[in-house]
C-alpha cells in the first residue's frame, strides 16, 4: 500500500513538473489544446491600452483587425491586402506584423503575453500593453 501511495506521489510530481515547463506565455494559458496560429486566426478588438507608465486607457472607438489564415490582416472590415500581413516569429513568442509598401518592409513585433481564444495581449519594445478580444 505505501509503495502504491509512493508511486502516485511520484507521478504527481513529474506531472506537476512537466505542466510548468509548458507554459509559453508570461500570462498563460498553461496550455491550450488549439494550435497558436489557430487562436490568432480571427477578428481581434481592442480593449484596452496600457502605456509603459501603467496608465490604462480604453479606445472611444476601437480597431479591429482580422487576422487571416494566409497571412492577410483586414482592419476594420477593410478589403485585405497584401500591404499588411502578419506571422509568428520562429519561437512563436512574437506577433509580426509586416507593413509592405513598393520594395520596402517593415517588421513591427510585438511579444505575446497572453494567448487564448477570446484574448491577446500584446508588449511593445517600449513597454506599453494592448489588450485585444475576439468577437
Amino acid at each position: 500500500m505505501k509503495t502504491a501511495i509512493k508511486f502516485a506521489l511520484m507521478i504527481l510530481l513529474v506531472a506537476g513538473a512537466a505542466l510548468t515547463g509548458c507554459k509559453k506565455y508570461e500570462e498563460g494559458p498553461m496550455i491550450s489544446f488549439k494550435s497558436k496560429k489557430a487562436r490568432l486566426q480571427r477578428v481581434w478588438t481592442e480593449e484596452s491600452f496600457i502605456d509603459a507608465n501603467g496608465n490604462e486607457t480604453t479606445p472611444s472607438s476601437p480597431n479591429k483587425y482580422e487576422l487571416k489564415d494566409d497571412g492577410q490582416v483586414s482592419v476594420n472590415g477593410g478589403t485585405s491586402s497584401s500591404a499588411l500581413t502578419w506571422q509568428l516569429s520562429d519561437d512563436k513568442s512574437k506577433l509580426e506584423l509586416i507593413t509592405t509598401l513598393g520594395s520596402t518592409s517593415t517588421t513591427d513585433a510585438s511579444e505575446i503575453l497572453r494567448l487564448t481564444s477570446k484574448e491577446l495581449w500584446l508588449k511593445d519594445d517600449n513597454g506599453s500593453q494592448t489588450h485585444l478580444k475576439a468577437e
